[in-house]
């Protein structure tokens, strides 16, 4: 009698651990990076796996201090399906080598999901802080025509170019004044200094100054002549610009 008797089912209740989400992992626990130089990691992955057939779009978007290799502040996308869900795949995060003097300073990267499957759809994944170190120092090159700077009494000039090795800030100009002594004339009479100003916008471009002799009447031989530059910004002390040590 006991065979083939019809015995109730048993509903069970389950408590699902599955949550969909994103993880965006830092190599090292940091994302360190250098203008012009080291890069670094993340690697990111879906800590829950998507329905069959459904696709997960994860979009990571740097600001402007970053590049993920196709330009500063484009968002790259990382796609997962059900097959890959797990497998994490790596980003490499690249300081974007401007010229502007900034310190060491911080980058934010942000992580959005996008999906035909509601529950994988608008996720988040908490920021990454980018620490970038700055490549760029307050300076001027100054470059003598030929590698020297020749002048004949009466004859021959010679040219010297003057640049800035880093971009002011926005707003900012930065004054050059090149002061000869009494021997060379810089086109405005013997000792008398010239000025020249840089912006933001062209600092990078070179700006000559044409070297004349005093022609006087004094018998001296072959001598020399001495070129001293000084420099100030208009943001004051504020600006490393502002009281650099230039070579003569």
């Amino acid at each position: 009698p006991f065979d083939g008797l019809v015995v109730p089912n048993v509903n069970v209740n389950i408590i699902d651990n599955d949550a969909p989400g994103v993880s965006v992992t830092q190599t090292g626990g940091s994302t360190d990076v250098t203008e012009g130089g080291a890069t670094d990691d993340l690697n990111v992955v879906l800590t829950s796996q998507p329905l069959v057939g459904e696709t997960v779009t994860v979009v990571l978007t740097p600001d402007g201090e970053t590049d993920f290799g196709s330009g500063p502040g484009v968002a790259v996308n990382v796609v997962f399906d059900s097959t890959n869900w797990n497998v994490a795949q790596t980003l490499t995060v690249i300081a974007n080598d401007d010229s502007l003097i900034e310190g060491n300073h911080n980058s934010t990267l942000t992580t959005t999901t996008t999906s035909t499957q509601p529950a994988f759809d608008g996720l988040t994944a908490p920021d990454v802080i980018v620490n970038i170190t700055d490549n760029d120092v307050a300076g001027v090159t100054i470059t003598e025509s030929g590698g020297s700077t020749n002048i004949a009494e009466g004859g021959a000039t010679d040219t010297v170019d003057y640049v800035l090795d880093a971009q002011p800030a926005p707003g900012e100009t930065v004054t050059l004044t090149i002061t000869p002594d009494g021997e060379s004339d810089l086109g405005a009479g013997p000792g008398v200094p010239v000025v020249l100003t840089f912006t933001n916008a062209d600092w990078n471009i070179p700006q000559s100054i044409t070297v004349t002799a005093v022609d006087d009447v004094v018998i001296e031989g072959a001598h020399n002549s001495v070129l001293t530059t000084t420099s100030t910004s208009s943001l004051g002390a504020a600006s490393t610009f502002d009281g650099l040590v230039i070579q003569n």
